[in-house]
Formats: structure tokens, sequence, C-alpha cells
């Protein structure tokens, strides 16, 4: 009579084990996937401004007339005898 019980009380550990063990790894498979989704999002925005830096690299390299622009848009650089005007908005 013991060993019937004690075999069903091992028993019952035993699948309550593997059961937490496979919702445990189930768990983790989940996770994992969700990490791989946005790895995956952001490598796809990353490759898109990669693609961008390239195209400006590349006309920085070939294209006077660019550096002069980008220059003068995001250095605020002028030429010799330039005047900037600068005009501000008044706050109601």
């Amino acid at each position: 009579m013991m060993d019937k019980k004690l075999f069903k009380v091992i028993f019952v550990l035993f699948v309550s084990l593997l059961i937490g063990v496979l919702i445990n790894n189930s768990y983790q498979i989940h996770l994992l996937n969700n990490k791989n989704y946005f790895t995956l999002k952001n490598n796809k925005k990353l490759e898109g401004q990669n693609m961008i830096l390239r195209k400006e690299i590349k006309m920085l390299n070939e294209n006077k007339s660019y550096i002069l622009l980008t220059a003068r848009k995001k250095l605020g650089m002028i030429y010799d005898g330039e005047v900037v005007y600068k005009f501000i908005k008044k706050k109601k």
C-alpha cells in the first residue's frame, strides 16, 4: 500500500516539475521571439539610415555645390561680404 502512495506522490511531483519546465521554456521562447522581432525592426531602420548616409557621403565626395550648400545650411557658413539677416517672430 505504501509503495503505491509513494509512487503516486513521486509521479505527481515529476509531472508537475515537467509541466513547470515546459511552461518556463515556452515563456523563454516567447521572450526571445519578441526580442528577435524588435531587433529585426531596428536593423531595417538602421539599414535605411545607412543608405541615406552613404548617399550623402557620395554627394559630398563628388559634388562641390552640394558641399557648399551643406556648409551654408548645416554650419551657417557665409561667403565674404555677405550679410545675414535673422527675423525673429514676435510672441503674442
